[in-house]
C-alpha cells in the first residue's frame, strides 16, 4: 500500500473540542491512515492517506465543508511554522 503525507494549514483558531471533532471526521474518511494536528500560532495538520482510496482534494473538501479556512501546504513547511 502506498502512503502519502499531505499537510494543511488553518487560518482558524481551534479549541480542543473543535480539534478533536476535525480529527474524528477525517479518520472516518476511507483511505485516511492517520491524522496529527500541530498546535501553535498557525495550526497545521499532517494527514497520511492511501492515495488509491482518497485524494488530497477530498480531504481538503472535507475540511472546508466543516467551515474551516484550510489550505494545502508542502509538508516540509511544517517545520518552518514551528510544528514538530
Amino acid at each position: 500500500m502506498d502512503m502519502v503525507d499531505i499537510a494543511f494549514q488553518f487560518n482558524d483558531t481551534l479549541d480542543e473540542g473543535r480539534q478533536q471533532q476535525i480529527e474524528a471526521s477525517l479518520r472516518e474518511l476511507e483511505g485516511v491512515i492517520s491524522v496529527h494536528l500541530h498546535h501553535g500560532a498557525h495550526p497545521a495538520m499532517l494527514v497520511q492517506i492511501n492515495p488509491e482510496r482518497v485524494r488530497s482534494e477530498g480531504v481538503l473538501s472535507q475540511l472546508q465543508a466543516q467551515g474551516l479556512n484550510a489550505r494545502m501546504i508542502v509538508p516540509d513547511r511544517l517545520s518552518a511554522i514551528g510544528a514538530h
